[in-house]
């Protein structure tokens, strides 16, 4: 089983490698080490000056002030001219507090493009705020070494480290947990990674930190990270942050005016197709850092389902949505003891299940569409096989626990009668045929939504890729799976269309593996599967329900 600390190299490892592995022109080992290496704290050569331009610097990086405050007057270097060089003292001595006169100084003498609004939330307003009490908080020293001294009192001590960044927080207006971090890491304090967007986005979708951490939890996840992958926090931070960016500030020569775009998603899980070499082997690694074998979400929601269905010999959505939320919780049936990955509809349905105690917590807004149910399904057709338009029925109830949609109810009735088929028996040309059911007449009394009437009726025959894209819309995600299905000729042949790879995969392998059955699975896939008698322990329950349903056998 693979630890915290395991994930946490892993990912960074994966991180460092990931943009000289994209083969953008400049992009090159070299130039990511070049950003990795920080300024020394308390250089010999840093004045308060030099302290005070670079508190204003990392000010206006908040809430996209770096454009309206630097963009539009060149630099915030222009504003030595009204701050008289950045003296702390004779900008206090100057303005005396007075933020409106400094900003109609700025405005007559460095001539800010764009409308100046003067409204006491708008930027300018805020960033004068920032400026006189950035004054004021500096005016207290005797000068940079002192400052450093005052800092690395708190730095020295990993208990109260973190109430450094805070206390800045607190004594500069406009300067949050954030800012005050990016502040204190560029002038030399390798400890304090900046908890910024990038990192946020990245860290919660590799489940390298709680979903709803606040900046001091992200800081404390970073820090983690970094310990555990024998690298300074500053370092950790500038690899995450390069591939979140994209920005390479110190080269303008690479991309556009050093800006690649972010590589954040891609880097997460999402590849397009013919991005990337085929898979043709159960491999690891991947975006959480899994070992050949280990399975994601998908595959632990449906182990859940099926654990439900086996234990309560019969369908109990709370059940259910109990053992969901064990597996959020404590990793219950998950590959590698921790639940690393949770789509954004299933934790609101678990969080609206435990607050409301109704199971069948999935929203049914159209808005709210996505894949998560479909890609668990099999456990619920399996179970009642022998039986088809409950099968159908029924796959459609699995859904409403945590999606409940329309488009996902009736994806989950197609796809339910296609298992069933598949089991039973039916040929290829026939499950692909027209909107087939197992039970004659199913759709005329029971009608498809249009998107999934149009999926029934062949729209993946017609389509390749691109207009083929496995994303996380329920809707796109069945398409695509019944096109890799149409196209292989195997099971593994149906795994490489990209984008949301896992789910796209594990719906694709529903329906293949019904078809093709225990014998169609690689051999050396089988051997490696983690948990793979847990696997094979509930395959047998799901079996023995069909009492009296013909097809081949599953065991």
């Amino acid at each position: 089983m693979k630890t915290i600390a395991g994930i946490d190299r892993q990912a960074y490892r994966l991180a460092r490698d990931y943009l000289p592995s994209l083969g953008i022109s400049g992009v090159t080992e070299t130039l990511v080490e070049k950003y990795l290496n920080p300024v020394a704290a308390g250089s010999a050569s840093c004045t308060m000056p030099a302290l005070y331009e670079r508190l204003l610097l990392s000010a206006q990086n908040a809430n996209m002030k770096a454009g309206v405050i630097g963009g539009s007057i060149g630099g915030v270097d222009k504003l030595a001219a009204v701050l008289e060089d950045f003296d702390s003292a004779a900008v206090i001595s100057k303005y005396g507090g007075d933020c409106e006169a400094m900003l109609d100084e700025i405005v007559a003498t460095l001539k800010p493009r764009g409308q100046i609004r003067r409204t006491p939330r708008s930027i300018w307003p805020r960033y004068c705020q920032t400026i006189s009490s950035g004054a004021a908080f500096f005016d207290q020293f005797d000068s940079a070494q002192d400052f450093f001294q005052w800092a690395d009192f708190f730095d020295r001590d990993d208990r109260a480290r973190a109430s450094l960044a805070m206390l800045l927080s607190r004594e500069i207006a406009g300067f949050g947990f954030a800012l005050s971090c990016d502040f204190l890491k560029e002038i030399g304090y390798v400890n304090f990674p900046k908890p910024d967007v990038h990192l946020r986005d990245i860290f919660k979708a590799l489940r390298l930190c709680d979903d709803q951490a606040d900046d001091y939890q992200l800081f404390k996840a970073i820090i983690r990270l970094a310990n555990n992958a024998n690298v300074s926090p500053y370092h950790a931070d500038k690899v995450f942050w390069l591939v979140g960016s994209g920005y390479f500030y110190r080269d303008e020569n690479i991309g556009s005016e050093g800006r690649i775009g972010s590589k954040k998603q891609d880097f997460i899980e999402f590849k397009p197709p013919g991005s990337f070499s085929p898979v043709v082997d159960m491999v690891g690694g991947g975006p959480f850092c899994l070992e050949p074998g280990q399975w994601t979400d998908d595959t632990s929601m449906a182990l859940c389902l099926a654990d439900s269905l086996v234990a309560c010999r019969g369908f109990d959505a709370r059940d259910q949505m109990e053992r969901y939320v064990r597996w959020r919780d404590e990793g219950y049936l998950s590959s590698n003891g921790i639940c690393f990955d949770i789509g954004t509809t299933v934790s609101r349905a678990l969080g609206r299940f435990l607050r409301t105690g109704d199971p069948f917590a999935g929203s049914v807004s159209p808005n709210a569409a996505g894949n998560g149910s479909l890609m668990r399904l099999a456990p619920a057709p399996l179970f009642f096989a022998s039986n088809p338009e409950q099968a159908v029925q029924m796959s459609a109830e699995s859904s409403r626990t945590t999606h409940g949609a329309a488009t996902c109810l009736d994806a989950c009735r197609y796809f339910g009668g296609l298992i069933v088929g598949a089991v039973q028996g039916a040929s290829k040309e026939e499950l692909l045929s027209s909107q087939y059911t197992p039970v004659d007449g199913l759709w005329s009394h029971m009608p498809l939504c249009a998107e999934i009437f149009d999926i029934a009726s062949g729209s993946f025959k017609r389509k390749e890729p691109p207009d083929i894209v496995g994303s996380g819309y329920v809707v796109k995600s069945l398409e695509a799976a019944l096109w890799a299905f149409h196209k292989s000729s195997t099971f593994e042949a149906g795994v490489n269309l990209g984008n949301d790879a896992d789910t796209t995969a594990a719906i694709y392998g529903q329906i293949a593996g019904a078809y093709y059955g225990l014998e169609g699975i690689p051999a050396s896939w089988r051997e490696r599967i983690s948990h793979a008698g847990l696997i094979a322990e509930l395959a047998r329950g799901l079996y023995a329900s069909r009492t009296d349903s013909a097809g081949r056998s599953l065991e």
